[in-house]
């Protein structure tokens, strides 16, 4: 029999496998599966953990994707995930205990850090982006340098210990964790949505250079992300680059030629790339088609046609998703198993595929249909 990161390996590259994988997004769903508030699961590393350890095991479990096991986001005040400057809003603070984290969009980048990052790169800009957002007036540390020496041990521990588990059980990791964005999405979210169009119509040319002046450094963050993490997929993800926010035009100028650089060297590197698309992309599916074939997994969130990427794409890129949002939180498990199966049956057609939520499971999502979704994934999947 196979092991999943055998079978992984094999589904990205259209090689018959034994299993079609399942691996819903499971994040702050786990919380109200536990019982839990989502302010003790964004703010206690441990809690979440458990809360997820006990809705892996009492669903079923499945075959691909492990918890967030590192620091909770939004725990750092006015800090975003990973590599955003953005503002949040989180329970139990701004928001109601149960709310989950909300992401406030605001202008960060001003106009002259184009020309910032042109001469000093994306990982300069990214600090200085990052120190703007969170002066440190807001973020002084109560705890002494040795109480935060012993924190970050424990810390790193906690996550080595989770990580042995989920190695020994066999669910495999689908990317590296280093998340990159292309820069197109990344001036975006930082000079707000409401700034950024504007920019790219006033200056092209000075926006396409700060695209391109990116691309060193984050190449070299996902392929030292790949090293350290031992694993061999790394991830990209946008959603202000969809259809549903850009013209076919404005995504081959300011878009795709960054993108595929990214993508490109990291094939060249042997490392299989995951692309983590949210919002419609539709429109711009035949675009995937230029990047390498057979090393690529595209995750739709329901909002793109699926069934589109499938015919479009065929054999080229293997596809995950996509049981939609509104469907696990308003449908019923008739309905959650009766679309799973059809994925399965169509999308899974000839191989490529991986069974999973469109994007997270929604935190409100019925506790009955997500038990569907995993049901099918270990039911209607072995070959």
């Amino acid at each position: 029999m196979m092991t999943n990161e055998e079978r992984l390996h094999k589904t990205i590259r259209f090689e018959r496998t034994d299993k079609i994988l399942s691996g819903p997004s499971i994040a702050q769903f786990a919380a109200t599966y536990a019982g839990i508030t989502q302010k003790e699961f964004a703010d206690y590393p441990l809690k979440a953990e458990e809360a997820y350890e006990k809705t892996f095991t009492e669903l079923g479990g499945w075959d691909v994707g492990r918890p967030f096991i590192g620091g909770r986001p939004g725990a750092g005040r006015g800090s975003g995930p990973a590599g955003f400057a953005m503002g949040t809003m989180r329970p139990g603070r701004e928001l109601a205990d149960n709310s989950v984290v909300q992401f406030i969009e605001r202008e960060i980048m001003v106009p002259e850090d184009y020309d910032f990052v042109i001469e000093n790169g994306y990982n300069a800009l990214q600090k200085r982006l990052s120190e703007r957002a969170n002066p440190p007036s807001l973020n002084t540390p109560s705890q002494s340098p040795e109480e935060q020496k012993r924190a970050v041990e424990r810390d790193t521990e906690r996550i080595k210990a989770n990580t042995a588990k989920w190695d020994a059980r066999g669910v495999v990791r689908l990317s590296s964790g280093n998340l990159a964005l292309p820069p197109f999405d990344f001036f975006s979210i930082h000079r707000s949505v409401a700034k950024f169009p504007m920019d790219i119509r006033r200056m092209p040319d000075k926006v396409k250079a700060a695209t391109k002046a990116c691309m060193p450094d984050i190449i070299a963050n996902a392929k030292k992300s790949a090293e350290t993490s031992g694993c061999r997929r790394v991830g990209t993800a946008s959603s202000r680059s969809s259809s549903t926010f850009i013209s076919n035009k404005q995504f081959e100028e300011f878009v795709l030629p960054t993108w595929l650089e990214f993508v490109w060297a990291m094939a060249d590197a042997d490392l299989d790339i995951i692309f983590h698309c949210d919002c419609d992309w539709t429109r711009f599916l035949p675009y995937f088609k230029e990047f390498p074939a057979k090393r690529c997994v595209l995750q739709l969130d329901g909002a793109s046609d699926i069934f589109k990427a499938k015919e479009i794409l065929e054999d080229h890129m293997a596809l995950h998703g996509d049981v939609p949002a509104p469907l696990l939180t308003l449908g019923t498990p008739e309905e959650v198993y009766a679309y799973c199966k059809k994925l399965i049956e169509v999308i899974g057609e000839g191989g490529g595929f991986i069974l999973s939520s469109g994007c997270s499971t929604p935190s409100n999502a019925k506790i009955g249909n997500v038990r569907a979704m995993v049901r099918a994934g270990n039911e209607l999947t072995w070959v």
